[in-house]
C-alpha cells in the first residue's frame, strides 16, 4: 500500500566497483506486483531499493547456464 506522499518505489542495480546506478530496474507509483527480468554482463553488483511510505517485498534470483560438455 502507498501512504499519501510516498515517493515511488524504485530498484536499481549498482556497480559495486564503481557504485554508480547502471539500470533503474523497477518504477511504481500505486500498489501492485510483478516481475523484473533483467540482463546485464557478468558483474558484481547489487541492488539499491527506495520505498518510503510503502510496504515491499523483493527477492533476487540469479541466472545460470552451463556450458558442460555431454
Amino acid at each position: 500500500n502507498t501512504a499519501a506522499g510516498a515517493r515511488p518505489f524504485r530498484v536499481w542495480l549498482h556497480s559495486a566497483i564503481s557504485g554508480r546506478p547502471l539500470q533503474l530496474l523497477v518504477e511504481r507509483t500505486e500498489s501492485g506486483t510483478g516481475t523484473a527480468h533483467v540482463a546485464d554482463e557478468p558483474r558484481v553488483s547489487y541492488l539499491v531499493i527506495e520505498g518510503d511510505g510503502v510496504s515491499w517485498t523483493a527477492t533476487l534470483a540469479e541466472a545460470t547456464t552451463s556450458n558442460a560438455r555431454q
